[in-house]
């Protein structure tokens, strides 16, 4: 290891030694008591005790001179706080925590000599978060519960919340929020363990094919848009950080079934008929105890199975607008899941909990088609996730208490074609697939500790996280060759592209990779009360990755003239690339009670936080050099086979492509900036605003040098190569946004307004001009998004719930469709430099995303079983929500494309579904 990266971690050791000041909450809760007595003076040294009323898991501890008492690290639930003294008469209170919550319970004290009637107050003040110091969300246990879910899909489910993005397909998608990818920049965390893939930056899996973990296993979770707790990172776009449920002193158990099929379904505005449409969910848990008091165990399974479909709509050239049609019409999107998990849960007295967790998951699907792709360019991606999460809660003293865990986590992904053979590119329809079959197996090996003391107005917190990982890669991309043509009739391709394996050129397998990195992290960070209305907190994270590009690899062109005179040696790897050790995260955010009486409460924050490199760059570095990819302009023909004798025989303009990464490249990072404030109206109404910024930076982009110039039939630097793919971190964009939410909650009824005005902006990710990164809005912008979702209780143990959302046009990337800059493609010749987006017209309410999900369930109790049938509607009015917009505006020879700027696909028609739902 490098001096600098020795010192590095020695200076972070350092920093963890000395620090005594910290607070922050992944997966847990604290409740902080203050005691007066009846002329508002702190009571100092009184006992005060909680217990988990699920449990019955008890901690105590003393109040201090400020007469305060803190209980950190508490799993979420509803507890019972009992003060006693020989002075004053008993006073208790039940309160329910939320994952990452500060909860704030008064307890006014009666002398005995005084007067006294002992009352059992259910504490209501906690009821909505106004405290946090975030910019966050929780979505809630009644929330999960209640609301319609088409996907059962919990990462979904976070669009509920102020500042997210969701658009409800047949098939896979993701919640997004903010200016940079969620496929590349989201992160998860389950009971405090992060799912970050190393990978792809997604989460392991990929999140938007199937639910992490099954929606009845989730007792609520935080979404994060801008963290400031040193514990989080990894999350450019967003944060979720969900807590799984944990068995009780009580039996519990909950299973449902839903049935849906093509009666209960409309037909979008692109379908002749409506398809053959249908799905299957089922699920079941139980939990309770082991051994009471002690031994706890929750156990949960979800069943999918669905019949979906993808609408294939061609482009229309105006000299035969009809030349696809075969090709046009609606397709089967099969997809199954299978989603369990078990939560193992030991508490031997109140001074440990041990706690096992582990969460399984197989799908497969048929996607990747619609619009312009047609079906036989789809795939079939089968998919399997593990993690197993081992973790110690052990308390050594009223004030310190340590948290270690131990994860695994293991991803197995296998995306072969639906179709196998030659992709053909055309202006108006992709048919076939080069960029797949690909395989990846990924494995996690993480051990997290993280330690908390608590000391008069502190409560000081820091950890460290160490992750090995590994992954092993299969992509050979274009073995059987993909050509593009430049007009709809072209007979012979203008431009081909074929995979041959440099030692095994007859086989696929010199495609096969391995990466095996380490990935550290360090923090420190400290909450002070300097009073009753000031919050300050402090933060310092740093993080460290080694090996994680495949640092040790020596590209084989470090001896080609070409190349060593032509291109920098920043991108030539010999063995030298940088660790990133240099990582600091500064931290700061407060709150504020203007008024003092905790209903107007102010909160600040700013700071830094990294995002993971994506290893698929090192891997495909390496690929590039172990499996030719190999770009032919004019090949003459489209049979695979006689392009690969080409290359094999050096026949032509046969030139493999290049694909380098800078020896120094940066971990993404973004900082950020809110201020926001939140104002409790009664005890059942509350509002809150934020605007928030966040910049990016550090993102990694790529200039395509050497590329073809059609001019001079030749590439730009030599013919000896094809593309050379300049990887370094340069990219940005940036996101600011104004969030409103209206919170309203009593008893089992809830209604939650939600309000996001936002701009997005990037400089792109990859073009052969360096004038060409520019920052600009970035495709996707959307400007106004409304979200309203509500659970009501009738009479007649009728329930109503719903989620409506109402979203302006989102813009897309738009381009002329010819290579008027001479580039060798048209994707980079626009309208101006300044217009590459085009936005469909606002003023039209056929543009607008609108949405209205709804669930309505009639109870009825036997015995200890609470049974219910319901019936839900999604899309309830069948609105049109197109996407899918075509954005070229005509072939390579000018002849305009018909249906420019409309859209070929639409979003998630009508659907109702029918269930049955039981509980005890």
């Amino acid at each position: 290891m490098r001096k600098t990266e020795s010192l590095t971690i020695l200076i972070i050791l350092f920093l963890l030694s000395y620090s005594t000041h910290l607070l922050a909450q992944v997966e847990t809760a604290q409740i902080s008591v203050n005691v007066k007595d009846s002329s508002g003076n702190p009571l100092k040294g009184l006992q005060v005790t909680i217990i988990n009323i699920g449990t019955g898991y008890s901690r105590s501890g003393i109040t201090s001179e400020r007469g305060v008492c803190h209980f950190y690290a508490l799993p979420p639930g509803r507890y019972e706080v009992k003060i006693e003294a020989a002075e004053y008469y008993p006073e208790k209170q039940q309160i329910q925590i939320m994952v990452g919550q500060t909860a704030v319970l008064d307890f006014t004290m009666t002398h005995t000599q005084a007067e006294h009637y002992e009352v059992e107050v259910v504490a209501k003040a906690p009821i909505f978060e106004i405290k946090k110091t975030d910019v966050s969300s929780v979505v809630r246990t009644e929330q999960i519960d209640t609301l319609p879910l088409d996907s059962r899909n919990i990462l979904n489910l976070a669009s509920i919340t102020p500042g997210m993005k969701y658009y409800s397909t047949s098939g896979q998608t993701l919640p997004s929020a903010g200016a940079v990818s969620s496929y590349n920049y989201l992160n998860l965390y389950v009971d405090g363990a992060d799912w970050k893939s190393q990978f792809n930056g997604n989460i392991v899996g990929n999140g938007q094919t199937c639910s992490p973990i099954p929606e009845l296993s989730v007792q609520e979770f935080r979404v994060i848009l801008n963290t400031y707790d040193a514990e989080f990172s990894r999350g450019g776009s967003f944060i979720i950080s969900a807590v799984t449920s944990r068995g009780s002193n009580e039996f519990h158990g909950t299973s449902f079934l839903t049935f849906e099929n093509k009666d209960m379904t409309a037909k979008t505005r692109f379908q002749t008929e409506v398809p053959k449409y249908h799905r299957e969910q089922a699920g079941i848990s139980l939990s309770g105890p082991i051994i009471k008091e002690k031994l706890f165990f929750s156990l949960s399974y979800e069943y999918y199975n669905a019949l979906n479909f993808k609408d294939v709509n061609p482009g229309r050239p105006a000299y035969n607008p009809d030349l696809w049609i075969k090709y046009k019409g609606t397709f089967d999107s099969p997809d199954a899941r299978h989603v369990g998990a078990l939560n193992v849960t030991y508490q031997p007295t109140g001074k440990d909990i041990f706690s096992l967790t582990f969460t399984s998951r197989y799908t497969y699907s048929k996607f990747y088609f619609g619009g312009t792709v047609a079906y036989d360019a789809g795939i079939f991606g089968k998919y399997t996730v593990n993690s197993l999460l081992l973790k110690n809660t052990h308390i050594f003293t009223d004030n310190a208490l340590n948290e270690f865990s131990l994860q695994y986590l293991r991803w197995r992904h296998d995306e072969p074609c639906i179709t196998e053979g030659p992709a053909y590119v055309y202006p108006s329809i992709r048919l076939g697939r080069g960029d797949f079959p690909i395989k990846l197996n990924e494995d996690h090996f993480k051990l997290i500790d993280k330690f908390t003391y608590i000391h008069g107005s502190h409560i000081t917190k820091a950890g460290i996280e160490i992750a090995n990982i590994k992954s092993e890669p299969w992509f050979p991309l274009y073995a059987d060759g993909e050509f593009y043509f430049q007009t709809d009739v072209s007979e012979l391709p203008y431009r081909a592209l074929i995979g041959v394996g440099r030692y095994h050129p007859f086989t696929k397998e010199d495609a096969k990779g391995k990466t095996n990195g380490y990935s550290l992290a360090a923090f420190v960070q400290d909450g002070w009360n300097p009073n009753s209305r000031l919050t300050l907190n402090f933060g310092l994270r740093w993080e460290g990755e080694i090996n994680m590009l495949n640092n040790n690899f020596k590209v084989p062109w470090l001896n080609e003239p070409d190349i060593i005179n032509n291109i920098d040696s920043k991108y030539l790897n010999n063995a030298d690339r940088k660790n990133q050790m240099l990582n600091f995260c500064p931290r700061f955010s407060m709150n504020y009670d203007l008024l003092g009486n905790g209903e107007t409460v102010l909160r600040i924050g700013a700071g830094r936080s990294v995002d993971r490199i994506l290893g698929y760059l090192g891997y495909y570095e390496w690929l590039y050099a172990a499996w030719g990819i190999y770009e032919i302009y004019n090949p003459g023909t489209k049979d695979p086979s006689l392009l690969r004798q080409k290359v094999l025989s050096g026949e032509g303009s046969a030139t493999p492509s290049i694909y380098l990464l800078s020896k120094d490249m940066k971990l993404p990072r973004v900082d950020q900036f809110s201020i926001g404030i939140s104002q409790k109206i009664n005890e059942n109404l509350i509002i809150s605003a934020d605007f928030i910024n966040k910049y990016h930076s550090k993102l990694p982009v790529n200039i395509i040098a050497n590329y073809y110039k059609p001019s001079i039939k030749r590439r730009t630097i030599t013919n000896k190569f094809g593309n050379i793919y300049l990887y370094d971190s340069s990219g940005k964009a940036r996101y600011h946004g104004m969030l409103f939410n209206l919170t309203y909650y009593r008893g089992k009824n809830f209604m939650q307004l939600s309000y996001t005005l936002s701009w997005t902006y990037s400089e792109g990710s990859s073009y052969r001009l360096k004038e060409h990164f520019r920052m600009l809005p970035s495709p996707g912008d959307e400007r106004h998004r409304f979200v309203l979702n509500w659970g009501l209780r009738l009479p007649l143990n009728i329930q109503l719930s719903g989620i409506a959302t109402l979203a302006s046009p989102s813009s897309f990337s738009i381009n002329i469709g010819q290579d008027i800059n001479d580039t060798g493609t048209y994707t980079d010749d626009w309208p101006s430099d300044e217009k590459r987006t085009m936005t469909p017209d606002w003023k039209k309410i056929d543009n607008w995303y609108k949405m209205l999900d709804v669930r309505i369930s009639k109870f009825i109790f036997v015995n200890n079983f609470k049974i219910g049938l319901l019936a839900e509607a999604y899309n309830l009015f069948n609105w049109f929500n197109g996407y899918g917009y075509i954005g070229r505006m005509a072939d390579e020879k000018g002849n305009p494309i018909l249906n420019f700027g409309q859209p070929t696909q639409a979003y998630q028609p009508r659907t109702i579904q029918l269930g049955l739902r039981c509980e005890f």
